[in-house]
């Protein structure tokens, strides 16, 4: 709960719409999880720069959600704010060989810019419901390709209001990760260098890369993207298909028997259900190979108490037959 004081000095300080204990389930992916005490959405960057700084000063916990598709927030909810940056950072520019774009860009307008301008490097985004910015927190990437292979330079702001440039190098990309996962920075933009290429060349690969991901993902059904990053010399997807788990339920939500790497919300999971089917995931793989699965899907809050163990969850569940499953395999 966000004091009546501080409450209104956050209004003032925001342009835009301001929505107070907004329900994640609304505006993540998943479709799943509780409230964050307020959602804003400031439509000028000096907007953004006070609530950021205001939140800073007054100790308020601040979490910038993008399109909501990497994200789960625990049933207990957010005790802070949440930022939406698509009305005042989503401006993309060609400047020659280099795509210069705001966080709040989506991902496919990027991909769809490049098109436009032939110039290849992007051809992955296309398919992502995300943003920039979240593409830069967590190093996106699909298909072999990463946001670090494309990125020159990053901006962001500091908690005192400052703007921070730096080179792509100093960003400590690695898989799934960057030094923005601790430096409690906010990413302003970035600067991309593609490299020009036929824009039927493009879009044929585009086309690929969306049917490839149209015939092997659940996209009629509500999920977060991949759950488990890939463990050096192993995909995460083989590891949870060998243990059978394609198919397998915990409440609410299930493994897709589609792709086993992303997890499904039937309609009506809670925070809980998929945090515990991921735990479920990880002990039957780490039983059976030996490989710890890390979680790519950032989980913020304390999630409420996990069902008594995963042997008692497992009374629950339902395990799709190997024969369909593997029918199935990306």
């Amino acid at each position: 709960m966000i004091a009546k004081s501080l409450a209104h000095a956050l209004a003032s300080s925001c342009d835009g719409p301001v929505e107070w204990d907004a329900p994640s389930s609304r505006w993540t992916t998943l479709r799943a999880g509780g409230a964050t005490a307020a959602l804003v959405e400031p439509r000028t960057v000096d907007s953004l720069r006070r609530l950021w700084r205001l939140c800073a000063t007054e100790g308020v916990p601040r979490l910038v959600v993008g399109k909501g598709s990497n994200l789960l927030i625990s049933d207990e909810g957010f005790p802070g704010v949440a930022f939406r940056l698509g009305q005042c950072l989503n401006g993309l520019e060609v400047q020659g060989q280099e795509i210069v774009a705001g966080a709040g860009a989506p991902l496919p307008a990027i991909g769809q810019t490049a098109l436009k301008a032939e110039l290849s490097g992007s051809e992955w985004c296309v398919g992502i419901p995300g943003t920039l910015g979240g593409a830069v927190f967590m190093n996106a990437g699909c298909h072999g390709w990463e946001l670090a292979d494309i990125a020159v330079e990053i901006e962001s702001l500091t908690a005192e209001g400052e703007v921070v440039r730096r080179r792509a190098a100093d960003a400590e990309f690695a898989v799934r990760t960057s030094c923005f996962q601790s430096n409690e920075e906010l990413i302003l933009g970035a600067r991309l260098k593609l490299t020009p290429s036929s824009a039927d060349r493009i879009r044929q690969q585009t086309e690929e890369l969306l049917a490839y991901r149209k015939r092997t993902q659940p996209l009629s059904q509500p999920n977060c993207g991949s759950v488990f990053t890939n463990p050096p010399g192993h995909s995460a997807w083989k590891l949870i298909d060998d243990c059978g788990l394609r198919g397998l339920r915990c409440g609410g939500c299930a493994v897709s028997v589609k792709h086993s790497n992303f997890i499904v919300n039937l309609g009506d999971a809670t925070a809980r259900d998929i945090v515990t089917l991921i735990g479920m995931i990880q002990e039957r793989v780490l039983e059976s190979s030996g490989v710890r699965l890390a979680p790519e899907l950032r989980i913020v809050g304390q999630p409420s108490s996990p069902r008594n163990s995963p042997a008692a969850a497992e009374a629950a569940v339902v395990a799709a037959p190997m024969e369909a499953a593997r029918a199935h395999q990306p």
